[in-house]
């Protein structure tokens, strides 16, 4: 997309990838390895698959994950540039790591001991994380933010399909995902008997959403686990989307899939949905409690005009700033300014 030939993504296990005929100038290395791979079997492998394919740049994700220290101690002979991509919430140790916390923070300052010495630069996906990585790394090397992008040419408004009045959930049918929303959807559909509230997942919740489409078969659809590729389909059937997780997220991709099909997008206050989301220009941030989740809801659900006013903008925006075309050039331009 962005015309620079020299740029070839090689996403994948690095072990899967020996037999490669081309001649690959960055690797990413996605979060595969955990601790329990370290030990020299697989660090061999590991260290001689690069030394085959010879890049100029390896992208390790995520400070926590050993890739990171298989690639400082393979850079020093292969003599390719490091850097650093962190996805990883700047809240995020306590809330899921609770009962690990003391071991875990100590293999942290371990990484982030290494990473200070052997990365050249640090691609982080929000500025949540950059504080993440300057808290753990310290380093003095280039630290960018470069968000994650969208499809925007799979995931675009469908012109010969009619918007239904419906409000779509897609992710996990988790407590802190969905706590706060599905006790006020029986009130919204006694106020909205027209609408419908579709649900595109699965999870330990799916019980509570079985119950609610028992109790109201007209207005409740759970379409359970759909693959990637029909989501956009699924999307432009409905006028609004929602995300109302009540814990920290690492991103929110699946807001910008929603925008990039042009409809307006009600995203928790909360790290990693909230950057997504322009407020009252692409969609509406609020806190993460049923009353605020109700009156948004209340608010586009009422309101057709404001609907199809933000939905514009929204798909305006993903296509201006988040479009994988722009994502990638800007990813190149600071690997060569490194």
């Amino acid at each position: 997309k962005t015309g620079l030939a020299d740029a070839i993504f090689v996403v994948g296990e690095i072990q899967n990838r020996q037999n490669l005929k081309i001649d690959p100038k960055v690797i990413v290395l996605p979060p595969q390895f955990s601790l329990p791979d370290f030990h020299v079997f697989k660090y061999n492998l590991f260290y001689n698959t690069l030394k085959k394919l010879r890049p100029d740049f390896v992208i390790a994700v995520n400070l926590k994950n050993i890739q990171l220290t298989f690639s400082s101690f393979a850079k020093s002979d292969l003599g390719f540039k490091l850097v650093l991509k962190e996805h990883t919430p700047r809240t995020f140790l306590r809330k899921r790591y609770s009962l690990i916390y003391i071991p875990y923070l100590i293999w942290l300052r371990l990484q982030g001991a290494i990473a200070k010495k052997y990365i050249d630069g640090a691609i982080c996906i929000t500025d949540a994380q950059r504080i993440f990585v300057s808290k753990y790394c310290k380093t003095n090397k280039p630290i960018e933010i470069i968000p994650s992008g969208v499809e925007t040419t799979v995931f675009k408004p469908d012109r010969d399909v009619e918007r239904e009045k419906a409000v779509v959930y897609i992710g996990r049918y988790f407590y802190t995902k969905l706590r706060e929303f599905l006790p006020v959807i029986p009130s919204l559909i006694s106020n909205f008997p027209d609408w419908k509230f579709v649900f595109v997942g699965d999870g330990s919740w799916s019980d509570r959403i079985k119950v609610l489409c028992e109790r109201f078969p007209n207005n409740i659809q759970d379409l359970g686990y759909i693959n990637h590729d029909k989501l956009a389909s699924i999307i432009n059937k409905c006028s609004i989307g929602i995300l109302p997780s009540t814990q920290v997220e690492p991103f929110g991709l699946t807001s910008l899939e929603m925008q990039s099909c042009g409809i307006p997008v009600i995203v928790s206050d909360i790290e990693g949905l909230r950057t997504t989301v322009v407020d009252n220009r692409s969609g509406l941030v609020v806190k993460p409690v049923s009353e605020k989740i109700a009156l948004a809801l209340c608010d586009l659900m009422s309101n057709k005009k404001k609907r199809e006013k933000l939905g514009k903008s929204a798909r305006g925006i993903a296509v201006e700033k988040y479009d994988w075309g722009v994502i990638a050039k800007k990813t190149i331009e600071f690997l060569i300014r490194l």
